[in-house]
């Protein structure tokens, strides 16, 4: 095999594993340009071989005489004339190897393929158009992202919550500067009009790149509303052309139950794998959307949380009640849909899939260093975001759906430890980039940290910072120094959040952007996760033991795995949305550290006495109950209904290349609230909060 040859075929291969398999930046810095020009140098150096000689030897005549054998008498004589021609290389003087006649399909294929010379030039220059051909396409793949202008019109919801409603806008090119979300609420039986309510004024400039946050309050609970975007004199804007919708929260204090779905996913990459086509595709964003259509039929209004989608009977028998009568229900400690006006409109109806209310993203929403690293600067940053947002694909979510969302490592690089730094670069500009689209839009929280927690009814979240706190990784047995994943701060915000849901809280998600198992392998498995803080880690583990109904979601890992920790505690841990799969086992089935496990049961004896029985069973600490690691497009569904506070439960689907991988339904343990719930306070929160929507407030105070 030539040297031409051997770098053609190891470009071509090099080429379709970085745009198809796995974006290494390396490939595009190093490996691909280097055997691009190791083929161009072999191939021009054998173009210049010269070509074979033709050597002609000069006659040789020689005379030879034929004689009787018997008498050696001469009978004759014979001439013989010999004439030598012989090829040769001229350039290295041996004999040149053969060409590919290029007349056979093999060999056609051959030389297109893999490069085989061939006596056709057509062929040679088709091979060479083919290998140019690919190191552009691996150059647009890596370069444009950050050469390429990005200038889209959005505008999303963010966090929602019982009362309010964060709204994001980006609207380049606005002559006076801002704008006004104006909007309304919507009732199931009854139409929006063209009344609009004036909301909360934006202010548009250049240099917080168009973008800004928006807050309406003063909404009810579990109520559909609509918005859209107008001057301040409250004419409206050409976009978005039909009014974007999202539904409030239920009320924290009510403890009639909650039913709902969310999404969970982490880790987009546009256009990969690599399509020219398609440039700006988020194929795993896609698939999302169709999916959510496959739930309901298709709205006759473009909403944040499918809105006009006829609700099921529950939710439409919520929206239809006063905050009087939902605190009168939960004085009373009555569920909703047992009361009788609800119970005749559940009557005849049929139960049927509920669309998602709102999505976590949980890590990587942009990638600051694959395929390229292109710096530092707050531009750069901002770039990427804008080309995520551009996307037709994300597009279809992000206007229907609220989503927040917490940075991992690539939003700012690779495996990142801020160290409790925020002037550590890349650190202050990729924060403020990540903040201006998704940080303002998080529920509230205090105003120098980035992680958050909110609640849906009487279900509670805490979304985790894992870069900006955490130490450096340490593997010297010698170091004195404490590895800390979310710092000193950040880790009393927890347990003091842990202490206030433990009992007023039937569900409780703990969201981090990196895997809480240490049953991966490798570096990223077991020193960029949270198996590099095992005492904190574990130490966090102890108490998560005692609290009810305690869940955490996780990602990065581009694997799907549902793991059990201490026999009890389950991890989902999902990804990525639209990126590379490993497609390979790197976890572990289980850990080799045990714990025991005690069973209490009571039985009872023929004369009806009860006895405790006590069982002890030694289990693995962490186990993998199911794992997944194939598929570039992941995400996780949960479906929470707490209605029946005696068996609440929470069903889990995963959700593989569009297809439904894996189920699993837990039953929780009942939580007793421990909050005041009588009548009197009930009644009268209900009825400041309904003053303080009709505008009486501050009459009333």
């Amino acid at each position: 095999m030539s040297t031409t040859v051997l770098f053609s075929i190891l470009l071509r291969l090099s080429t379709y594993f970085y745009l198809r398999v796995i974006p290494v930046h390396r490939f595009a810095r190093v490996i691909i340009p280097g055997l691009y020009l190791g083929y161009l140098v072999s191939a021009f150096t054998s173009s210049v071989e010269q070509e074979p000689a033709v050597v002609v030897v000069p006659e040789t005549v020689e005379i030879i005489d034929v004689k009787d054998a018997t008498t050696n008498q001469l009978i004759e004589e014979v001439v013989k004339v010999e004439s030598k021609v012989t090829v040769v290389n001229g350039h290295a003087g041996r004999p040149k190897a053969p060409l590919s006649s290029g007349n056979s399909v093999i060999d056609t294929l051959g030389s297109l393929l893999l490069s085989f010379p061939s006596k056709s030039r057509l062929l040679n220059l088709a091979g060479f158009v083919i290998n140019t051909a690919l190191i552009l396409l691996a150059a647009d793949f890596a370069y444009t992202p950050t050469l390429k202008t990005y200038d889209p019109i959005f505008t999303r919801v963010g966090a929602v919550d019982h009362s309010s409603a964060r709204i994001v806008v980006r609207y380049p090119g606005l002559e006076t500067g801002h704008l006004r979300i104006v909007w309304q609420r919507v009732h199931p039986l009854n139409a929006h009009t063209d009344i609009w309510k004036e909301g909360p004024i934006l202010d548009i400039e250049e240099e917080k790149d168009w973008t800004a946050t928006g807050k309406i309050s003063n909404l009810w609970p579990s109520a559909d509303y609509i918005y859209r975007l107008a001057y301040l004199n409250s004419t409206l804007l050409p976009y978005p052309e039909k009014p974007i919708g999202f539904k409030t929260f239920p009320d924290p204090k009510s403890s009639s139950g909650t039913h709902f779905k969310f999404l969970l996913g982490s880790c987009m990459l546009p256009n990969f794998p690599y399509n020219p086509l398609h440039p700006e595709r988020i194929k795993g964003m896609d698939i999302i959307a169709d999916w959510i259509d496959s739930l309901q039929p298709k709205p006759a209004v473009q909403t944040a949380a499918s809105t006009t989608v006829p609700p099921n009977p529950v939710e439409e028998a919520e929206s239809m009640l006063s905050d009087a009568s939902s605190a009168i229900a939960s004085a009373t400690n009555t569920p909703i849909s047992e009361l009788p006006i609800v119970k005749e409109i559940l009557a005849d109806a049929k139960p049927r899939e509920i669309p998602p209310s709102f999505m976590i993203l949980a890590g990587d929403a942009i990638y600051a260093d694959v395929p390229h690293y292109a710096g530092d600067k707050i531009e750069t940053f901002r770039k990427l975001y804008r080309r995520t947002f551009a996307s037709p694909s994300y597009r279809r979510v992000y206007e229907r759906l609220p989503i927040v969302g917490m940075y991992d490592d690539h939003e700012i690089k690779n495996n990142f430890a801020g160290e409790d730094e925020e002037t550590k670069p890349p650190f202050a500009n990729a924060s403020s980039a990540f903040n201006t689209y998704y940080g303002h839009a998080n529920p509230d929280s205090a105003s120098d940290v980035n992680y958050f927690d909110f609640r849906y009814g009487d279900n509670a979240f805490f979304v985790l910072d894992t870069r900006r706190y955490r130490s450096a990784p340490t593997t010297d047995p010698e170091s004195t120094q404490l590895p800390t994943m979310l710092g000193e701060r950040q880790l009393h915000d927890l347990y003091t959040w842990l202490g206030k849901v433990n009992s007023t809280a039937t569900w409780k998600f703990i969201i981090s952007s990196v895997p809480f198992t240490s049953l991966w392998h490798g570096y990223d498995g077991q020193q960029d996760s949270w198996a590099g803080y095992k005492i904190e880690r574990d130490a966090l583990l102890d108490t998560l033991f005692y609290v009810p109904n305690v869940v955490i979601l996780s990602g990065d890992r581009h694997e799907f795995a549902f793991i059990e920790h201490r026999g009890k505690i389950p991890e989902i841990s999902v990804s990525p949305i639209s990126m590379f799969a490993l497609n390979s086992m790197t976890l572990h089935k289980q850990s080799a550290a045990s714990m025991e496990k005690t069973y209490i049961d009571t039985i009872y004896d023929s004369e009806g006495t009860s006895v405790e029985v006590t069982a002890i069973e030694h289990i693995p600490e962490e186990r993998a109950i199911q794992y997944i690691p194939s598929g570039n497009y992941k995400f996780a569904s949960l479906e929470v209904d707490s209605r029946d506070w005696r068996r609440p439960t929470l069903t889990l689907e995963a959700v593989i290349n569009g297809k439904s991988a894996y189920k699993f339904e837990w039953i929780g343990q009942p939580v007793s609230f421990s909050y005041t719930s009588s009548l009197a306070v009930s009644f009268g929160g209900a009825l400041k909060g309904l003053l303080n929507k009709m505008g009486l407030m501050g009459s009333v105070l």
